[in-house]
């Protein structure tokens, strides 16, 4: 669903699903502004003067302080924001210029901008390190998985944490504060949830499989809500896949370290055991092409993994005095 004025004015009324409100949120939150510079510049349009103030702005902004005053849980702080300062300007300053100058700054979520960045990266081999949060959240982070957020704004308007790796989240409920997760150019936003992230390095597509709740999925202008037993899987073109699974089959790697490929194209699945086993694994271009992998496989020693994957396709490993693994035809 896209932001219209039609769903800006329902939000802003308090008569949006809890799906509609994900979605304004997120929206506003990218800073998809183009709905909400237009619902206002109809007001300024239809307005008119009596000693210099807009009879309907100062509508607008009784509405406002009613919704502050009264703290409502519909409405988020960023949204009260945007209106307290778009009906200001109203008052001081041309159309012109409230156009230009209401535009906030995009969340940037950078260690070298932040001075409160945390970093919480599992470096441990064959581990699974869980930590918790100080919204109450739960992060089990897969072999070299890292989460970063900024100390100083986590849990205040809302909860914006950066992934590498694989994690499983258990999202503390709060319906006031969002929980959002950036990946590469994809944000996926929930308020109480469960939910299985794949955004390992060197792949093209992010995985978010839902256990529990619901999750909103955007990337640019395209979007899409997420029900239990669901996997996306988005590529950097937003391209979206969605499909009906199992789950519980995308969190065994917490209690068991299984690794879990489900008809994986092999150059992903040597990506991720290069990964988790933290070992550079080489091989010729065009000798994974149209080969893949369906399975379980133990968390073993990494010669083992790879020669029940390699078997199967007729390939094998080949160790160098430096460490690393070359794979080959046999």
């Amino acid at each position: 669903m896209k932001l219209t004025k039609e769903l800006l004015e329902k939000y802003f009324n308090g008569a949006c699903t809890e799906a509609e409100q994900l979605i304004v949120e997120s929206a506003l939150l990218e800073n998809e502004d183009t709905e909400f510079d237009a619902h206002f510049a109809d007001i300024v349009k239809n307005t008119t003067s009596y000693n210099g103030i807009s009879e309907i702005a100062k509508t607008e902004k009784k509405r406002l302080f009613k919704r502050v005053n009264r703290r409502s849980g519909i409405h988020s702080r960023s949204m009260l924001i945007k209106y307290a300062a778009a009906v200001t300007l109203l008052f001081t300053i041309s159309l012109a210029l409230f156009t230009s100058v209401k535009k906030q700054t995009p969340i940037t979520l950078r260690a070298d901008a932040l001075p409160d960045w945390v970093e919480l990266h599992n470096a441990l081999p064959g581990v699974v390190k869980t930590v918790k949060l100080t919204d109450g959240s739960i992060v089990h982070l897969n072999v070299n998985a890292r989460i970063c957020y900024d100390r100083s704004r986590f849990n205040k308007q809302y909860r914006n944490v950066e992934l590498e790796g694989e994690a499983f989240f258990e999202i503390a409920h709060d319906t006031t504060r969002p929980f959002i997760v950036h990946t590469k150019n994809i944000t996926t936003t929930v308020k109480g949830t469960k939910f299985n992230m794949e955004a390992y390095k060197n792949e093209k597509q992010v995985h978010i499989t839902l256990a529990e709740g619901k999750v909103l999925v955007q990337q640019g202008y395209k979007n899409i809500m997420m029900n239990p037993d669901e996997r996306v899987s988005v590529d950097e073109r937003m391209n979206f896949e969605l499909r009906k699974t199992n789950a519980a089959d995308y969190k065994t790697w917490i209690e068991t370290g299984d690794i879990m490929f489900n008809h994986v194209p092999l150059e992903i699945a040597l990506n991720r055991i290069s990964t988790l086993y933290n070992i550079e694994l080489i091989h010729k271009t065009g000798i994974t092409k149209n080969k893949y992998i369906q399975g379980r496989f133990k968390r073993q020693p990494v010669e083992q993994v790879l020669k029940k994957i390699l078997f199967i396709h007729n390939l094998r490993y080949k160790k160098t005095g430096s460490g690393s693994i070359i794979i080959t035809h046999k």
